[in-house]
């Protein structure tokens, strides 16, 4: 299904963890500063201020090495709960326009606005007074775009991060998208934009011109992907699935970098259960498993698995994570933390078994244990790690 119509609203809060800081704040507007965990082994920068970034501190540097930069840099501790009450904000702000919603956390949003005019006129209108909304009561800057489809949405938004309102009319989306930063691009990531720039690829619509045989010699089968995706081609719809405004996610810290798949996979196992019986305290399923690796060299990388069913139990769950794991173990070095993160949600729905009836009965005693002793009170043995 495509939008035939700008009808796609998308807005996006840069660099949210520090926006939200500086939003409960205001000491910190205008200064340099990180949101970082200060009594970490290796702390690590989880988001930066825009007076760090022009200092050229960025996400995943080494607070050690941030403060060689920026001596005057200030830390600040993470705050995931202010976060999630400003995402549900968001929603909330939102939810005035349009009952068509689609937010995954992290100040990110798409809103359908079909339909909406002969109440709030043109989705632009409506974009200018949302973000104005927003703006005042919130005390964050936000970038809004509207456009014809998802992707060109989000490239718009993007491109005037981390403040400013564009508007991509129906037929003008190749026009747009050819002078774009070829970084914008969903799905360019470190090592693809490296690639492309030696190239001499440097914009979107450096990429759109690819022919089919020069996109797969180039970049394999996912380079016939990424150059539809610089000719603006998006069919994705913007779902309203229940529960779909946050995903559920658990990380684990290693005390120190580690290599031993043994150890790697306790810790997976154990983010895994805590994620999934968060998950079914809301009586949900998931349909998506996604897992990000932050290598001890500053690198973070991310791979993940969509699946047409939902996943409710602790044994399924797992098992699709050891092989998410599997595929992202890419590189020879060691990992100082991990990330499991569950989404794309949606209500149980009970399938019973003539013959299976042990699973549902089980995850039952079990999630009712740590419901009254805590969520780690039972757990596999193979989360039980033991360094030799």
């Amino acid at each position: 299904m495509s939008y035939k119509d700008a009808s796609v609203l998308y807005l996006t809060i840069s660099d949210f963890a520090s926006s939200v800081a500086q939003a409960l704040d205001s000491s910190l507007v205008g200064k340099a500063f990180v949101i970082a965990k200060k009594h970490a082994l290796r702390p690590f920068v989880l988001s930066s201020s825009f007076a760090a970034r022009s200092e050229g501190i960025y996400r995943g540097m080494s607070v050690i090495h941030a403060l060689h930069r920026c001596p005057s840099l200030i830390i600040v501790e993470p705050n995931p709960q202010a976060c999630d009450r400003y995402d549900l904000a968001l929603f909330e702000y939102a939810s005035h326009y349009t009952p068509t919603l689609q937010a995954s956390g992290g100040g990110d949003l798409y809103a359908d606005m079909r339909g909406t005019t002969r109440l709030f006129g043109p989705p632009i209108d409506s974009a200018s007074h949302l973000r104005r909304t927003i703006e005042k009561n919130l005390k964050v800057e936000l970038s809004v775009a509207v456009a014809t489809n998802k992707l060109v949405a989000h490239i718009g938004a993007h491109a005037v991060t981390p403040y400013g309102l564009t508007y991509i009319p129906p037929g003008e989306e190749a026009s747009f998208l050819h002078s774009q930063d070829v970084q914008l691009l969903p799905g360019v990531g470190v090592r693809t934009q490296q690639l492309l720039h030696g190239a001499g690829f440097n914009t979107i619509g450096d990429v759109a011109s690819l022919s089919d045989t020069e996109c797969v010699a180039f970049l394999g089968k996912r380079g016939l992907t990424l150059r539809d995706a610089a000719r603006g081609i998006d069919e994705s719809i913007i779902t309203n699935r229940p529960h779909a405004l946050k995903d559920i996610h658990k990380r684990i810290d290693f005390f120190e970098p580690v290599f031993e798949l043994e150890a790697l996979e306790a810790a997976l196992i154990q983010a895994t259960e805590e994620a999934a019986f968060e998950m079914r305290k809301e009586r949900l399923m998931c349909r998506r498993i996604s897992l990000t690796l932050y290598w001890s060299d500053g690198v973070s990388s991310e791979e993940a698995t969509s699946f047409s069913y939902g996943l409710y139990y602790d044994n399924d769950i797992c098992l699709v994570a050891k092989k998410v794991l599997t595929k992202a173990l890419t590189r020879r070095v060691r990992l100082r933390s991990l990330v499991v993160k569950l989404s794309q949600f949606e209500l149980y729905q009970p399938e019973f078994s003539l013959f299976d009836c042990h699973t549902p009965v089980l995850q039952q005693s079990v999630d009712t244990l740590r419901r009254t002793f805590g969520s780690h009170v039972m757990t596999k043995a193979s989360a039980v790690y033991r360094a030799q």
